[in-house]
Order: C-alpha cells, then structure tokens, then sequence
C-alpha cells in the first residue's frame, strides 16, 4: 500500500492540532472517494473525520465530556471513601463496647479506643479502600451482599490497622514529632514509651476482628497468613 495512501486512511488526524491544514480543507480531502475504494481499511474516512471534528470543530464539548467523566469517577471515590470512614464506628465498636465498662478491664478498654481514633485515621487510606475496591472488581456481583461488603471494609481497615501499628513503632525508633498533622502518639504527654504497647494493642486488634467477622469464611486462615 502506498504510504500517502495508508496515512490518509490511519493517521493524519493524529498529528498535533498546530500542524494542521484548516479544518475545510481536511474534511474535504477525507471525503476523496480515493480513500474508499484505494484503501482496503474501509470505515475510516469515518472516523477520522469523526477526529477531525472533534478535535477542531468540538473541541470545548469534548473537554466538557472528559470534564464529567472525570468528576463522575471522583465523586464515585469520594462516596467509597466516605463509606469507608464510617465504617470505622463499627470498627471501634466491636472492639470496645462489650467490655468498656468493665470493672476490670475497663481503663485498658478506653486506652485502646483513644489508641483506635488517635492512630488509626486521618490518612489517605489508600491501603484500605484497594480491599473494598478489589472486592468490588474481582466478586461476582450476586455475591456482593451487604454482609460480604461489611466484611470487606473491615479486612480494609485491618490493612489500615496494621498501617498504623508500623507507624506508631516507626515513629519511636525515628524520634519524629508529628504524624498526619499532628504530634506523634509516644509525643503526646503521659505517653512516651508505653506507645510501644499501644502499638501491639493495634495489631492484636486485627486478630479480633479477623475472628469476629471472618471466622466461618473459607479464607480465614489466607487472612491469617
């Protein structure tokens, strides 16, 4: 195929806007019955004026289309993200309520949910919310019940827990000073290096949860693992 031929049919309209001939004069050398019968790629005189249009007569509609497109996706997110925050209520409620009164246990109780919503927010939460979105992606739709996706959020939070078991630890060993905006916990006067045990209060907070949620899933023991 001669190469005029197979640049007319494929490409042209790729070349940058700037080094276009005026948009008349390319819709009118597209339209070349040439293009049709000299080519054996039928169908794309088709699209390439469908680029040439849209890339100079349209080209403020199709911003505004990426545009929606765009803040459809992030609103999408941002709604997942919120999800997930609330989430963490219930999260902090399983861990403490039953036992939060308790004569005991009591005091140890309340450490860990100030240990809970010191640490374990104020993030990206990137971590958590790619197990809710793996969930989402690789689940067969029928089986995305509202029990499964509560499931789903608390493994995420675990991911965060964990997250925030190596930062309480890092920090320590690191000497920081703050942390997502804030004084690092073992910082924070009364504190200091009990902070080392509120770390392990954290990351045996997942165990806890792990069993409360998914002890009779068949992948308990891969969560464990």
């Amino acid at each position: 195929m001669p190469l005029s031929c197979w640049l007319r049919s494929l490409g042209v309209f790729l070349l940058p806007a700037p080094c276009w001939a005026p948009r008349e004069r390319w819709l009118g050398f597209l339209q070349r019955p040439s293009l049709a019968y000299g080519c054996p790629v039928l169908g794309a005189w088709h699209s390439a004026r469908w680029w040439c249009q849209v890339w100079t007569e349209e080209p403020r509609a199709f911003s505004s289309s990426v545009r929606m497109n765009g803040n459809q996706k992030l609103d999408a997110y941002n709604q997942e993200k919120q999800n997930f925050i609330q989430h963490f209520s219930q999260i902090v409620k399983v861990l403490t309520e039953k036992e939060l009164g308790h004569p005991e246990i009591g005091d140890a109780i309340a450490r860990l949910k100030e240990v809970l919503e010191y640490n374990a927010l104020g993030g990206k939460y990137n971590r958590g919310l790619t197990v809710v979105q793996a969930f989402q992606e690789l689940v067969e739709p029928k089986k995305q019940d509202a029990e499964s996706l509560q499931r789903a959020l608390t493994v995420g939070w675990c991911v965060e827990l964990l997250q925030a078991f190596f930062l309480v630890s890092d920090d320590i060993m690191d000497s920081s000073l703050t942390r997502r905006g804030q004084i690092c916990w073992y910082q924070k006067p009364g504190i200091g290096l009990d902070a080392i045990n509120d770390a392990l209060l954290l990351e045996a907070s997942i165990y806890r949860l792990l069993k409360f949620y998914c002890r009779e899933q068949p992948y308990y023991l891969n969560l464990l693992e």
